[in-house]
């Protein structure tokens, strides 16, 4: 049971969720940091510590993936529903920190709030979300070869 505990909570949270926050941290971080990062944080967030979150996960899960072969499912439905929901409720804490505090964590978040860009902001966060689920499997395959699990885990 842990096996499949460990390989679900791999392949539909965290691999696509470090895909997701790399992927929208440093765009927007590269684009403008404010909108994501505003340098005044700095003072508490010190440049290293900013890489370990956002950078240094990347390279631990790509060696989890080249380590750790795994049976790709006949059925992604679940893991694709895992990773939607995980999402869901990251973006509900996230309205609910802003509903308590009156304020979004995220500068973006603030500027694209009561826009059309709000809801696209999110969809675009799942669509990377569901995209690096999937190239996780093409990944998998090239590098430990093709293996369909007869059963959905």
């Amino acid at each position: 049971h842990l096996k499949g505990l460990r390989d679900t909570l791999f392949a539909a949270i965290i691999w696509p969720s470090t895909f997701l926050v790399f992927t929208v941290f440093w765009s927007l971080f590269l684009y403008n940091r404010d909108l994501i990062l505003p340098a005044s944080i700095d003072k508490v967030l010190t440049p290293i510590s900013n890489h370990v979150i956002h950078t240094a996960i990347v390279p631990v899960v790509l060696l989890e993936l080249l380590f750790r072969p795994r049976l790709e499912p006949k059925s992604h439905l679940r893991y694709v529903a895992h990773s939607v929901f995980h999402l869901f409720v990251y973006l509900l804490v996230l309205t609910y920190t802003y509903l308590e505090r009156g304020m979004w964590i995220y500068p973006v978040l603030t500027k694209a709030y009561g826009t059309i860009y709000f809801p696209i902001i999110c969809a675009v966060m799942l669509f990377i979300k569901i995209l690096s689920y999937f190239m996780q499997w093409k990944l998998n395959n090239i590098v430990h070869g093709k293996y369909i699990n007869k059963k959905p885990l």
